[in-house]
């Protein structure tokens, strides 16, 4: 289909975008408070793929602001813009910052109380189960003086360091939106009060960025189309902010999201969110503006934002996820190539949970070049001199992504895959509700290994004597994992469980299999605290199977909270039509026909439950019979994946891309286990 909408250019004030697809700010953790090599490498990556516009993450106007992504109160800046906007201008790409003053979410270093607009301490910490942030100091007219003159000075930097324009932070709870909202203002000066006074202070900066930086320059403004709480913001407040702020003629530019930190996850919303999920609250205020337009929440395709766009929703479409997934979306839809746009999944595993995990940086699930692109990606993947004959044993994800890689070197590529279908343990994950996205990437790659003429074996059990026939030079061992049946718990690891082999007490992959007979009431307990728990939870739920969730630790799967996905799961399950109860901080102790015994990890007393089953997630043990087959084979044998070591689906698809990579090649290493392997990089040094 033509997409006559969403390639048309467009002009911001005096500027020209090439299209309508644009990316609007988001934390990667790359700069590490400055414009640094990786950071400029990251956003030049999308500018040659066919983005029109980017804005840099938000910013920090003022020491005492908040952290932000660069020191945007720093003149330290001012030289890494030029190279950034050198970089993105040279593909075509515009290039903005966004600026930002945290408000009551920040946490001065000096440990100082926050600025705000009243006295009113942030739910941030609430939300990250630290409980409240410390109260804040209700800003005086000298403190708010000072940062207006910060914001106008920081765009100044901007504009001096080449940047196109800048974008001031109006929504996600942040110190504009909190003078705007009644939630948070409970001010009687002329800042608080009327809607006009609550506007006031947001139209000042306004005018201090224009006067600083002149009539060309792009200013916009990032909205949020409600606030997500009783009493905030509504879509027809924040549709009257935006007419009202546009009506001064000083911003060229409105971003229209949705949310803030009273309603968390609704900010980047993952699979469980249907496509364009925002729209019902940005839609109100985007059509009735005249100055252009764009809205944002998992718009996943140019064909979706052309069609948004025809509608009249927005000019234009922020397309974060999916520009990190592949940054090459634009043009290869451009050029008729939509097949071979790697899809992003909506995990959130590696963006959002990447930031507000360990390491705080982002990544991609799907995309190792995420954040490292001065060292990976499909566009780094180079030919090599003579093919080789690469067997990869698994067609799980990253037995897929080895293969793939593998044959855009070129070598000569036989996957085998020992069950009827290609995806390992996704086939399962994938039928949970609301999961089914899980499996685009395994679809995907299956149509890319086709292309690409790998020869695909299913049901084909790899062994010494297969290896031993094909004799390949080199052997990928992706053959994964498998649940453990033992009843080990990490909290108590040396705690035996009693009754684990009881005809009641399944697996994950038995539920998910349809291979358990759950009964009436089902007892899941979680040892692992990641999604499966969850997924297995609303699949008997939904199946009417009653459910006791037991865990060890105080919520459910907390090694999801960082990817938004906690919250919103409790709200599918909590008073569910089926029953759900939730017992936090138990060790499971014993299993009988009817009946399971709890002990509290607090206080070490045992519960006793009744319960037709038992469904026990402990972790997995890696599948590695034939990597132990394989010892002393002559070609090279490289492990990956779950079958080195279980853990996440981004780890199995990374494995999978350094091993394609460094298969036949003098950059593989040696492993622990004294077998070949691509070593994965540094994530310290920017690596991974």
């Amino acid at each position: 289909m033509p997409l006559d909408h969403v390639f048309r250019p467009i002009a911001v004030n005096k500027t020209e975008f090439r299209n309508r697809v644009v990316r609007s700010a988001h934390g990667t953790g790359l700069g590490r408070g400055e414009v640094n090599d990786d950071l400029i490498a990251y956003h030049e990556a999308r500018a040659r793929g066919g983005v029109a516009m980017s804005i840099l993450e938000a910013s920090s106007v003022h020491p005492i602001s908040g952290l932000g992504g660069v020191a945007a109160y720093s003149d330290a800046m001012i030289p890494g813009y030029k190279r950034l906007a050198e970089a993105t201008h040279r593909h075509g790409m515009v290039m903005m910052q966004q600026l930002i003053h945290t408000g009551a979410h920040a946490v001065p270093a000096d440990g100082s109380p926050p600025w705000a607009p009243s006295a009113i301490p942030s739910v941030r910490h609430l939300r990250m189960s630290e409980g409240q942030g410390d109260v804040p100091i209700e800003m005086t007219q000298a403190m708010i003086d000072e940062t207006i003159a910060a914001y106008a000075a920081a765009a100044r930097r901007a504009q001096e360091g080449g940047l196109d324009g800048v974008e001031m932070h109006y929504g996600h709870s942040f110190l504009i939106m909190q003078f705007l909202s009644p939630t948070t203002n409970r001010r009687t000066d002329k800042y608080g009060g009327s809607p006009e006074n609550r506007w006031r202070f947001g139209k000042e900066i306004a005018a201090a960025i224009r006067e600083a930086t002149g009539p060309d320059f792009i200013i916009g403004a990032r909205l949020s189309g409600r606030e997500g709480v009783p009493g905030g913001l509504e879509p027809q407040d924040c549709r009257e902010i935006a007419l009202d702020l546009e009506a001064t003629g000083l911003v060229d530019l409105f971003s229209i999201s949705t949310a803030g930190y009273l309603d968390f996850d609704r900010l980047i919303g993952g699979m469980h969110e249907k496509h364009e999920y925002e729209l019902p609250w940005s839609a109100p205020a985007s059509r009735a503006l005249t100055k252009p337009t764009f809205v944002v929440g998992r718009i996943l395709t140019l064909a979706e934002a052309d069609a948004l766009i025809a509608r009249g929703d927005a000019d234009m479409v922020s397309m974060i996820r999916a520009t990190i997934a592949d940054p090459e979306i634009v043009r290869k839809t451009q050029e008729g190539r939509v097949d071979d746009v790697r899809p992003c999944l909506g995990c959130n595993q590696g963006c959002i949970g990447g930031s507000t995990g360990p390491l705080m940086q982002f990544g991609c699930v799907v995309n190792v070049g995420a954040g490292q692109e001065l060292r990976y990606g499909d566009d780094k993947i180079s030919m090599v001199g003579e093919g080789k004959r690469v067997l990869v044993a698994g067609g799980g994800p990253a037995g897929l992504e080895a293969a793939r890689v593998a044959a855009l070197r070129g070598h000569h590529v036989t996957l085998c895959e020992a069950s009827d279908g290609l995806g390992g343990q996704v086939k399962l994950a994938r039928k949970a509700p609301t999961r089914d996205e899980f499996g685009k990437d395994v679809d995907w790659c299956e149509a890319q290994l086709r292309k690409l003429e790998v020869d695909i074996r299913l049901e084909t059990r790899v062994d010494r004597e297969l290896i031993d026939i094909e004799m390949p030079d080199a052997v990928i061992v992706a053959t994964g994992s498998i649940p453990r049946r033992d009843g080990f718990q990490a909290a108590r690891p040396g705690s035996p469980v009693e009754g684990m082999d009881l005809d009641n007490v399944f697996t994950s992959w038995e539920v998910m299999s349809d291979e358990a007979d759950p009964g009436e009431t089902a007892l899941v307990f979680d040892d692992v605290g990641h999604f499966e728990a969850i997924a297995v939870a609303e699949y008997l739920l939904e199946k009417g199977v009653a459910v006791i969730f037991a865990t060890a630790y105080t919520s459910v799967g907390p090694q999801t909270a960082g990817a938004l996905m906690r919250d919103p799961a409790l709200r599918r399950l909590t008073d569910h039509r089926s029953g759900f109860t939730l017992v936090p901080r138990m060790q499971l102790e014993k299993v009988s026909d009817r009946t399971v015994t709890l002990r509290s990890l607090d206080s070490g007393q045992d519960h006793e439950y009744e319960a037709d089953s038992v469904v026990v997630l402990s972790g997995n043990v890696a599948n590695r019979g034939l990597a132990d087959a394989l010892d002393g084979y002559e070609g090279e044998v490289v492990v990956i994946g779950d079958a080195l070591a279980p853990r996440r689906i981004e780890r199995a698809v990374h494995d999978g891309h350094y091993a394609g990579l460094g298969v036949g090649s003098e950059e593989a290493g040696t492993s622990w286990s004294g077998r070949a392997v691509t070593p994965p990089p540094n994530p310290l040094s920017g690596g991974g």
